[in-house]
């Protein structure tokens, strides 16, 4: 086979491969991934090769999905979703519980899979946006296929599997069976083990976009990841989802605000850089005079994290995936640790500028439900999307501006709030150390004035 464009022949690597689309003349158009075709590494400690990609769109968000070749023939694939990466094997699994109809199927749903249960997440239709490398299947670019998701039913949330039903779909948009089943486990970045990376950091994936609004110009930083962007000049709320842009809405101008930490600013946290795309101000329902703001950060291999600042103090927060937190909970306890109830919340979004990974909208509401545990709070964040739960740690100005490199000092905080950590924590600590090593000198010089006396 050749290549239509550059006429390459175009050796297919595995034998079960249907069609076979040239990486070279076909570049994945979303360069925000750090794999590419030819990417080595290992799962399990059987090592394999990227052969083929996949970008999907979803009404839930993007993502790619990498065919990968082992040794030994066998094909997995691993989905890259917004920073999260999972695996699953390609060994022909078939689905072999009671039939059902997928299009009335609704998350909270249970189902049992060869002989586990799994819990369905959630439902949609998805179109493939792009392909290259091998693939297994004949999917055309545009075609819709309806998705469902669900997670296995097990309480030890750290050892849970994933679960993925893809059907086809007919001139009616019915599902066609049977569907593709995929049962899959998800790995960190650094388990993979990855050789030969995109050098992605460098590629020029920064988009200027004109708004299809007021013609005016914004900043895309990562198109593959987002799917609404905020115009800088009449922000208008823009679906960058595909390049059929489409303003949806405006945002209320009385409360523009500028971010402290700019767009595109660079921060290190836990030993990975994470990038400023988004920022978000809310308005508390309960005190409307009260506005928190949220900075969206984002790093390709370790997903999002939110940077929140209230009053002046600051809280990095990531998602934790091995808890479960229900609503109606006074305690909590985490990895050895009590975190005790603190408060319910209800927040409104007043105001954002930047880019977004989930669909956001003119004064979306979540609901928050609080414990802490100084210098940590857990938090379930409860919307009409999802209910994830996050692990926040306190922060000072000072260690938000060195993480940034800021030029300018951030205000002092004001107030307190209950994960915060004393101002003179560190200062009881050591005058605790100062009194013990007084002490053990007093005792020593005791202790050898009692032996000069024994002598005499």
């Amino acid at each position: 086979m050749n290549c239509q464009k550059c006429l390459d022949v175009l050796e297919s690597q595995s034998e079960y491969s249907i069609q076979n689309i040239c990486a070279k003349c076909f570049q994945l158009q979303a360069n925000d991934s750090p794999l590419q075709i030819n990417t080595s590494g290992e799962v399990d400690a059987q090592y394999f090769r990227v052969i083929g990609c996949k970008k999907w769109l979803g009404q839930r968000g993007s993502w790619l999905e990498w065919l990968v070749l082992f040794d030994n023939s066998k094909l997995g694939l691993i989905k890259e979703y917004q920073g999260n990466w999972s695996f699953s094997e390609l060994d022909n699994k078939v689905y072999d519980g009671p039939s059902f109809d997928p299009h009335a199927t609704s998350p909270g749903e249970t189902l049992d899979v060869n002989q586990k249960k799994f819990t369905i997440l959630r439902t949609q239709i998805i179109q493939l946006d792009f392909q290259n490398g091998e693939s297994l299947s004949n999917d055309k670019t545009g075609e819709k296929q309806l998705l469902l998701e669900g997670i296995e039913s097990n309480k030890q949330r750290s050892s849970f599997r994933s679960l993925a039903f893809q059907f086809s779909l007919d001139a009616s948009q019915k599902a066609i069976w049977p569907p593709a089943l995929n049962l899959g486990r998800e790995y960190n970045f650094e388990e993979y083990k990855f050789k030969d990376l995109r050098d992605f950091k460098a590629n020029n994936r920064i988009q200027k976009i004109n708004c299809p609004s007021c013609s005016g110009i914004f900043i895309l930083r990562h198109r593959s990841i987002s799917l609404r962007a905020i115009c800088h000049s009449c922000h208008h709320i823009i679906d960058v989802s595909s390049d059929d842009l489409m303003s949806l809405r405006s945002l209320d101008l009385k409360f523009k605000f500028d971010p402290i930490i700019p767009i595109g600013s660079i921060g290190k946290f836990q030993g990975e850089e994470f990038e400023v795309i988004g920022c978000i101000k809310w308005m508390s329902q309960n005190q409307p005079t009260h506005e928190t703001t949220q900075y969206l950060l984002y790093s390709p291999t370790k997903s999002f994290r939110w940077l929140n600042t209230d009053h002046g103090h600051w809280t990095f927060i990531r998602p934790v995936k091995d808890l479960d937190i229900n609503w109606n909970e006074t305690n909590v306890n985490y990895r050895g640790q009590k975190y005790s109830f603190d408060h319910k919340s209800e927040r409104k979004l007043i105001f954002a500028i930047g880019e977004f990974f989930w669909p956001i909208q003119k004064d979306e509401i979540y609901e928050s439900l609080s414990f802490v545990s100084p210098p940590f709070e857990l938090s379930l964040e409860k919307s009409q999307r999802n209910s994830p739960i996050c692990l926040g740690k306190y922060l000072t100005p000072r260690q938000v501006s060195n993480t940034f490199g800021l030029i300018h000092t951030l205000p002092n905080s004001s107030g307190s709030i209950a994960h915060e950590v004393s101002p003179f924590h560190h200062l009881v600590k050591e005058f605790l150390l100062i009194n013990f090593i007084f002490l053990i000198v007093c005792f020593l010089i005791q202790l050898r004035s009692q032996n000069t006396d024994g002598i005499k």
